[in-house]
């Protein structure tokens, strides 16, 4: 799907005051999350790099989370700041060449490993704990590393920066979205007419990534709707389906 998309971040400040879940996750744990909590880990997120980072549009984020929850809000989070966000890889070469980028804010990985080059380089470089209920990275910082779980959560609820006016076009928005096998054309007109106040399900394949997953998640809740995340052979889909009172199903990266 070869369209331009861009990153609206009222998308995410419509969410406040929402008690019902909004994003619900299922990897290795089941994750639920509300609206609430989905805008305030964001605010939070916004906090820390605007504030602390002195982050401007046009900077960039790097991220090493993988395809997780913690990657989607950190990306949200930059995205509604303006900031361009780049992908870790499993290539030294590829990573080396993005932490002597001139505009890099800050890194947010798992792995200290990938994370060294940036500390080399002098950028802020986050560990991130990917475990729902760390509220600290659980065991000793490498040294040099900033511990992100507890810099997020140590953030103001409210946001204290001002956002960008203009929505943030985001690059290389080609993904493809399919239901019952059958490309979905126009992904933005789907939702308008099947999410408003349903719940759907997005099944992951090995073709994924988190810059696609995201802006699929936030076409979702700009039409209302709720995300259900479901990784490659997490769960029998019928019935988390059934459990979660699915209203559709959608495969994102589908072959």
């Amino acid at each position: 799907m070869d369209v331009q998309y861009c990153w609206d971040s009222h998308w995410v400040s419509a969410l406040a005051g929402i008690a019902s879940p909004r994003l619900t996750w299922y990897g290795e744990q089941r994750i639920e999350l509300s609206g609430q909590v989905v805008s305030n880990w964001v605010i939070k997120t916004q906090n820390l790099l605007a504030g602390d980072l002195a982050a401007e549009p046009g900077g960039v984020l790097a991220l090493g989370l993988g395809l997780s929850w913690r990657d989607l809000l950190w990306r949200i989070a930059g995205w509604g700041l303006g900031l361009t966000v780049k992908n870790l890889t499993d290539a030294e070469a590829g990573n080396q060449e993005i932490s002597t980028d001139p505009d890099l804010v800050a890194c947010a990985v798992t792995d200290p490993e990938s994370g060294v080059c940036f500390l080399k380089s002098g950028i802020e470089t986050f560990l991130v704990s990917p475990s729902p209920l760390a509220w600290r990275y659980p065991s000793a910082l490498p040294e040099g590393f900033l511990d992100g779980n507890r810099e997020v959560l140590s953030q103001a609820d409210q946001l204290l920066f001002p956002l960008p006016d203009q929505a943030s076009l985001i690059g290389d928005t080609s993904f493809e979205v399919c239901e019952d096998g059958q490309l979905i054309s126009d992904f933005s007109r789907w939702c308008e007419q099947n999410c408003p106040g349903n719940r759907i399900l997005i099944k992951l394949t090995t073709d994924s990534n988190p810059q696609s997953l995201a802006l699929v998640v936030g076409q979702i809740w700009s039409y209302q709707g709720a995300a259900v995340v479901l990784e490659a052979n997490c769960g029998e889909i019928e019935k988390i389906s059934s459990l979660e009172h699915i209203s559709e199903i959608v495969e994102l990266n589908c072959r």
